[in-house]
Parts: C-alpha cells; structure tokens; sequence
C-alpha cells in the first residue's frame, strides 16, 4: 500500500500526498458558521424555514408541501431534509439496522 502523508496547509483544505498524486479532503465541521448556509440551502431546497423560542427551549421548524421537520439548529433540520430526501418517508430504521449501529459504534 502506497504511503498517504496528510499535510494541512493554511486553509481548511487537507492534502493527501501520495507518490505522482494529489488529493484534497475538505473538512466542514459542524460550527457557528455552518448555520446560516445550512439555512440558506433549506430556503434553497424550497423550505420554509421559522424559529421559535419556548422559556429556554430553540425550535427550528422547515415546512414544505406536506413535510414538517423540528430540529436544534438550521444543521439539525438539513440533516433530517437530507435523510427524508434519502430515505423517504420510509427513513425510520429497521430493528436490524439499529442493532447493527448499536454494535459497530456501541460494543458492549
């Protein structure tokens, strides 16, 4: 196997070096700077996109056509956006996937 050397220049950019091959991974992690473009692509997506502020609870609510997702964060609804476009209306897992989840990232 050919030696990856990962070097960080100055921006978020990661490069992996491989002999003859360049290869850059771009970090996005999430942060304060990623909730308003994680907003502007639900608007984008045709979101409907309200906050609302209950006592010391932050709802974050996207509607559209027959849809509704609740979430934290602009991040949390593109996430949950994501997986119903991905999954359908169908995302929930089956009992199969959660134990396998459980066991992978869980091990007793």
């Amino acid at each position: 196997m050919d030696e990856m050397i990962a070097v960080r220049p100055g921006s978020e950019d990661t490069e992996l070096r491989q002999v003859g091959a360049i290869v850059t991974r771009r970090t996005i992690a999430a942060a304060g700077n990623t909730e308003v473009p994680a907003y502007l692509t639900l608007v984008g997506l045709g979101y409907e996109v309200d906050r609302r502020k209950e006592g010391d609870v932050e709802l974050w609510i996207a509607n559209k056509e027959n849809l509704q997702l609740v979430a934290g964060s602009p991040l949390e609804l593109l996430g949950l956006s994501s997986l119903y476009g991905e999954r359908g209306p169908s995302w929930q897992a089956s009992d199969n996937d959660i134990d396998a989840f459980l066991a992978r990232f869980y091990p007793e």
